[in-house]
C-alpha cells in the first residue's frame, strides 16, 4: 500500500487548486486512496460483473462516496472511447477540510489503476464515509468504513446487487427514497443480526416490486423508521424472530400493492416471543393478511390502524395488554386507559364494548360491513379516533352518544360516515346534538357540523352560529328542502353537501372565506340556482366545487369578486345568459379567465359585446 499513501499526500499537496490540477493533469488517473479489500470468497464469476464495462459505462462514484472495481495483479489502460448517455464514464473525488472535491472522467481517457485484489471500495484514509447517490453503478459493495447510507428516488435505479462487509459502524441508513425505484433489486433482503437496530426511512426501500423475501436474522431487536419498507411487494410469510422487540410505524404497509402484477404479498406474519410495540399502520393496507393473526404474551402496545385494510378470520392473544374482547383487540398497557384498537372485518352482529373502555381509537371499525344495528358509546368513552367508524354501512338505526365524550383523535370529520342511522342522541356539551346533526364544539370558536344521520328524511336547520361544515357531513344525506346556510359559516368542508337531496338555492352568505379543494357542493342535482355573496373566499374552482349541478339556470357572483377564474363548465350547460353576463360584469378588472363551456354561446347570443368588453378588462372568456 505504499505506493498509495504515496499518491495520497502528493494528491492532498495539490488539493489546494484541485481543479486547475486536474484540469493540466494528463489524461491518465491515479486514484491515490487506501483501499479495502474485499472477502475473498468475492469472484468475477459469481458475481458477473465485466470490470471494463463498469469503468467504461458507469457513474461508480460520487461526492463521499468512493468507489472503484479491480482485477488481481492487472493494471487497466483501456480506452474509453464512448461517453454513455447517462454522462460521464466514472467520477471520483476526496474530502478535505469538510469541503467535498469530485472529477469526472469523460470518454476518451486512459484510467489506470494498481490493483492487487478485485472489487475494492475506496475510502480517504483512515476516514469513515456515506454511500451517497452511486446513481448508476450496477454492483455495490460497502466495506466495513461505511457508515451512513443515503440517496433519494431513482439513486440507485440500476442498482442489481448491494452487500455490506459489516453493518456495526452502520449509524445512519437513509433520509428517505434511498432505494425507491431501484427496481433492479430483486430476491431477498436479508437484515443481519449483527444490526441489532436497523432504521430505514420513507420508502427507503418503497415499492421494491422485485425484493419478494425478507428475512430478518435472531438478535436484530429494533426495525425503526417511518414507511421504510412501504409498498415492497414482500410475498409469502413473514416470520419475525424472538429476537425481535419493536417495529415502526407503516414500516411494511401496502406489501399488496402489486398483487394486480399477479403477486400475492403478505399472506402471514409470525411474530416471535419477544415482540413488545407495534408502531402506526405497520401492517395498513395488507390485504392478504388472512387467516388467524396471534398476538404473543410479550406484546405491550399495538399501535393505531397497524391492521387497517387486512382481511384476517380472526384473532387471539395472550398478552394482558391487549386483550381481544368481541373479537375487537384492545390496548391497556397505559394506566386508567382501556383502548379499542381494530376489529375483525370478517365477524358480523352488532358492535358491544369491553367493561369500562375509555377510547375507541382511529379507524377501529374502518371500514367494518358485517356489523349491524343500532350503535350505543358508553359514557366511560371520553374520546373517539378519526374515521372510527367510517364505511360501517349496515349499521342503522339510532346512533346513541355517552355523556363523557370530550376528545377526538385526529380530525372530527369521518367518524361515522357512510353509517345508515336516522336518529342521534344523547352526548353533551362538546358533542352536541341538534336536528339529528352532530356538532363538535371541542375547539374554542368552532361550531363544527360532524355528522347527520343520513338516513333522516326531514328538513334541515343547522345551528345558527355553525362555523364549520366537516367532510362529508351531509354528504348523500337523504333530507329534503332548501338549504339555508348560517351568516357565521366560514368554512365549507370536501363533499360536505355532495350528491344531497336539498333543493332550491344554494346560497354561500359573505362569511364564507374556504371551499374544501374537492367537490363541496357536487352533483346537487335538486338545486336551480346558486348565489355566491363571498367576495375573497378561497373557491377553487379547478376541482369543481358545484360540478354535476346539472339543473341550474341561475348562477350569481358578487360585485368585485376577485378570484383568478371561475368555471361553469362542469356545473351546467342551462345557466342563463343574463347571470352569466351579470357575473362577468362584477368581476373585478385584471387578469382573469372565465370557462363558460356550452354557456359561451348562449352568452353571445344574448350579448354580442360581452367577450369584447371583457377583453378590454382584461378577463379572457373560454
Amino acid at each position: 500500500m505504499s505506493e498509495v499513501f504515496y499518491r495520497l499526500n502528493k494528491y492532498i499537496e495539490r488539493s489546494m487548486y484541485p481543479i486547475d490540477w486536474y484540469r493540466n493533469t494528463a489524461p491518465v488517473i491515479m486514484l491515490p486512496m487506501q483501499a479495502f479489500i474485499a472477502p475473498d470468497d468475492f469472484s468475477v464469476a459469481s458475481q458477473e460483473v465485466d470490470i471494463v464495462k463498469l469503468f467504461s459505462e458507469y457513474v461508480v462514484s460520487n461526492y463521499k462516496a468512493k468507489f472503484i472495481y479491480s482485477v488481481p495483479n492487472t493494471v487497466i489502460t483501456t480506452n474509453l472511447t464512448t461517453i454513455p448517455s447517462r454522462g460521464n464514464a466514472f467520477r471520483y473525488g476526496y474530502t478535505l477540510n469538510g469541503t467535498d472535491y469530485h472529477f469526472d472522467v469523460a470518454g476518451g481517457t486512459n484510467i489506470t489503476w494498481q490493483g492487487t485484489k478485485r472489487y475494492v471500495i475506496v475510502s480517504a484514509d483512515g476516514d469513515t464515509y456515506e454511500l451517497s447517490e452511486a446513481n448508476t453503478a450496477e454492483w455495490i459493495y460497502c466495506g466495513n468504513k461505511v457508515n451512513s447510507i443515503k440517496g433519494g428516488y431513482l439513486s440507485y435505479q440500476y442498482c442489481k446487487f448491494i452487500h455490506f462487509q459489516s453493518l456495526q459502524s452502520l449509524t445512519d441508513f437513509g433520509t428517505g427514497q434511498t432505494f425507491y425505484g431501484s427496481n433492479n433489486l430483486t430476491g431477498r433482503l436479508t437484515i443481519p443480526a449483527s444490526m441489532k437496530t436497523f432504521s430505514c426511512w420513507s420508502w427507503d426501500f418503497g415499492f421494491q416490486s422485485n425484493i419478494t423475501k425478507i428475512t430478518i436474522q435472531e438478535g436484530v431487536e429494533k426495525l425503526l423508521g417511518d414507511d421504510g419498507f412501504n409498498g415492497c411487494d414482500f410475498q409469502g410469510v413473514i416470520t419475525f424472530p424472538n429476537s425481535l422487540k419493536e417495529i415502526g410505524n407503516r414500516k411494511f404497509s401496502s406489501s399488496s400493492w402489486g398483487q394486480g402484477n399477479g403477486k400475492g404479498g403478505i399472506t402471514s406474519i409470525v411474530f416471535g416471543s419477544g415482540i413488545e410495540k407495534i408502531g402506526d399502520g405497520t401492517f395498513k393496507n395488507c390485504y392478504n393478511l388472512s387467516g388467524q393473526l396471534h398476538i404473543p404474551a410479550s406484546m405491550v402496545s399495538v399501535g393505531i390502524g397497524t391492521f387497517l385494510g387486512t382481511n384476517y378470520s380472526s384473532i387471539t392473544s395472550d398478552s394482558v395488554n391487549t386483550p381481544i374482547f368481541d373479537n375487537v383487540l384492545y390496548n391497556m398497557s397505559i394506566s386508567g386507559k382501556i383502548q379499542a384498537n381494530c376489529s375483525i372485518r370478517a365477524y358480523s352482529g352488532t358492535i358491544s364494548f369491553m367493561p369500562g373502555i375509555t377510547e375507541i381509537q382511529p379507524y377501529c371499525f374502518y371500514n367494518n360491513i358485517n356489523k349491524t344495528g343500532s350503535l350505543t358509546i358508553p359514557n366511560t368513552v371520553t374520546t373517539l379516533g378519526e374515521s372510527c367508524f367510517y364505511n360501517c354501512t349496515s349499521l342503522s338505526g339510532e346512533l346513541v352518544l355517552g355523556n363523557a365524550l370530550s376528545t377526538v383523535v385526529g380530525s372530527v370529520s369521518n367518524m361515522f360516515t357512510n353509517t345508515g342511522f336516522n336518529l342521534i342522541s344523547g352526548g353533551n356539551s362538546i358533542f352536541n346534538i341538534s336536528d339529528n346533526v352532530l356538532y363538535y364544539l371541542g375547539v374554542v370558536g368552532e361550531v363544527g357540523a360532524v355528522y347527520n344521520a343520513k338516513n333522516y328524511t326531514g328538513a334541515l336547520t343547522l345551528r345558527s352560529d355553525t362555523t364549520i361544515v366537516w367532510s362529508n357531513c351531509f354528504g348523500n344525506a337523504n333530507r329534503t328542502g332548501s338549504l339555508t346556510l348560517p351568516n357565521t359559516l366560514k368554512i365549507v368542508s370536501a363533499f360536505a353537501f355532495a350528491s344531497s337531496k336539498f333543493s332550491g338555492t344554494v346560497t354561500l352568505p359573505a362569511s364564507v372565506i374556504t371551499l374544501g379543494n374537492y367537490y363541496p357542493f357536487a352533483d346537487m342535482k335538486n338545486i336551480n340556482s346558486i348565489i355566491i355573496q363571498c367576495v375573497n373566499a378561497d373557491i377553487y374552482w379547478g376541482n369543481n366545487p358545484f360540478g354535476g349541478c346539472i339543473n341550474v339556470t341561475n348562477f350569481e357572483l358578487p360585485v368585485n369578486y376577485s378570484s383568478s377564474f371561475f368555471d361553469l363548465r362542469d356545473i351546467s350547460n342551462n345557466i342563463s345568459a343574463s347571470s352569466i353576463n351579470q357575473s362577468i360584469l362584477n368581476l373585478a378588472s385584471g387578469t382573469r379567465t372565465i370557462y363558460l363551456g356550452a354557456n359561451k354561446a348562449r352568452l353571445l347570443a344574448a350579448y354580442p359585446l360581452a367577450e369584447t368588453d371583457a377583453n378590454a378588462r382584461d378577463i379572457t372568456i373560454n
